[in-house]
């Protein structure tokens, strides 16, 4: 119910799920971290696979931040949502050029 009345399931990224967070967060639902395994998946099974799901969840989260929901956009995000699309775009920015540089 809640992601029908917030709008439904986006698909403005190719990381729907941080999306889908903040897109709930903005209507005013709470959301929680549950430290539980509740599916399998399957992990990158070598090296390329690695960089790979790295790069998808770079590009993703830059698909955000300069969207709608990025932390400088007319939304109703509180500070810490904001500042939390800041902080990913800080670590993809710092971390992701050195892991290709090396």
């Amino acid at each position: 119910r809640a992601v029908q009345a917030s709008g439904g399931f986006p698909t403005d990224s190719i990381t729907e799920d941080f999306m889908l967070t903040l897109q709930l967060q903005e209507h005013g639902y709470r959301t929680v971290y549950l430290n539980e395994a509740l599916t399998e998946g399957l992990a990158p099974e070598g090296l390329k696979e690695y960089v790979t799901q790295r790069a998808r969840w770079c590009l993703g989260l830059m698909q955000i931040a300069r969207g709608r929901l990025g932390p400088f956009s007319r939304n109703k995000l509180r500070l810490r949502d904001r500042w939390s699309v800041v902080d990913s775009v800080f670590f993809w920015l710092t971390t992701f050029t050195f892991r290709i540089a090396s």
